[in-house]
């Protein structure tokens, strides 16, 4: 499954689309390139985002900061499902890069092991948070917005 995800999402990742992100932890929301992208969370614990396109900082194959996201997106997807062996739902669209990704072990109701609960969320929080690092040198190119939401 990790294979056939990475292969897509490398491939999609060469299309110049819009970029966009949503986080559904809760209520967190990011986008990229002027729509925010989205970073959700309940409770207070993040569990997901969303992703879609391109940034526009650069052209397709040389754009860092699409890489950077990328990069960023694959590292919370195998450390919740290798490192942390929880399970990560993540869907692919290979036609609009779209990638979305819910977490619910970072979640109380579905996860009993709070470490792992807090671990998982953590992740994703670090995620939100290294996004917002970004939007300090490329806020032309990102927005980031938290909601809370449930799933």
């Amino acid at each position: 499954k990790n294979d056939e995800f990475r292969e897509t999402f490398s491939a999609g990742i060469q299309k110049n689309a819009l970029h966009h992100i949503e986080n559904t932890v809760g209520a967190a929301a990011v986008y990229l390139h002027y729509d925010p992208t989205y970073i959700g969370k309940t409770d207070g614990f993040y569990y997901g985002f969303e992703e879609q396109g391109h940034t526009g900082y650069a052209e397709s194959g040389e754009d860092i900061l699409c890489s950077a996201l990328s990069s960023m997106t694959m590292l919370i997807i195998n450390a919740i499902e290798v490192s942390y062996a929880s399970s990560v739902d993540y869907t692919i669209d290979e036609e609009t890069t779209d990638i979305k990704l819910i977490a619910k072990s970072a979640l109380p109701k579905y996860e009993k092991d709070e470490k792992k609960q807090y671990a998982v969320s953590g992740l994703i929080q670090a995620y939100y948070y290294q996004l917002m690092d970004l939007i300090e040198d490329y806020y032309d190119y990102l927005d980031v917005k938290v909601i809370e939401r449930d799933i």
